[in-house]
């Protein structure tokens, strides 16, 4: 199950130990959206949804911590990219 590694915050450890247990606290955004096209990827060619909502629930934590009232934003077309297929894709 994609999701039984995933924080319920929706983030991903930054590294695993051998056993795929956390060995760290912290998380990478990038990692994140990384995943989460993986896992896109296995929900169209699967069809199961939980690799669609792994994705999602990954996706809402990196929207969820950018700084979209700043100048200093982090989002790019990628990321949008990404949240544009989350929103065609619901039930």
């Amino acid at each position: 199950m994609p999701s039984s590694r995933q924080k319920l915050d929706g983030s991903l450890p930054t590294a695993f130990d051998q056993n795929w247990k956390p060995k760290a606290v912290s998380s990478s955004l990038t990692g994140n959206c990384q995943v989460a096209i993986l896992w896109l990827r296995f929900y169209k060619i699967t069809n199961k949804k939980e690799y669609l909502n792994a994705a999602i629930k990954a996706l809402r934590f990196v929207a969820g911590v950018q700084d979209l009232f700043s100048n200093n934003r982090i989002f790019g077309e990628r990321s949008w990219d990404l949240i544009q297929y989350m929103e065609i894709t619901k039930d």
